[in-house]
C-alpha cells in the first residue's frame, strides 16, 4: 500500500500518467515532457518521453532551436530599442 501512495507523488509516475493520457485522448505518436525541480540550491532537469526515440529526440532538438531563435530575436530587438 505504501508503494502505491509513493507512486502518486513520484514525478516520473505522474509524467507517465500524463503522457499516456495525451496519447489516448489525442492520438499522439510521441510525447515529451520536460521539467525542472529545485532543492537545496540545486536544480534538477527531468525528461520523460513515450514514443519513437528518434521522433522524441527530434522534437526536443526542434524546440531547443526554436527557443534559441526566438531568444536571439528578442535580444536583437532590445538592442535596437536602446
Amino acid at each position: 500500500m505504501a508503494k502505491a501512495q509513493r507512486d502518486e507523488f513520484d514525478p516520473m509516475f505522474v509524467a507517465e500518467k500524463v503522457a499516456r493520457q495525451i496519447i489516448e485522448e489525442n492520438g499522439a505518436d510521441a510525447v515529451v515532457i520536460l521539467w525542472t525541480s529545485h532543492r537545496r540550491r540545486q536544480t534538477r532537469f527531468w525528461r520523460h518521453q513515450i514514443g519513437n526515440a528518434l521522433l522524441c529526440n527530434s522534437m526536443i532538438e526542434t524546440t531547443f532551436e526554436e527557443q534559441n531563435a526566438s531568444s536571439s530575436e528578442e535580444e536583437e530587438e532590445e538592442e535596437e530599442d536602446s
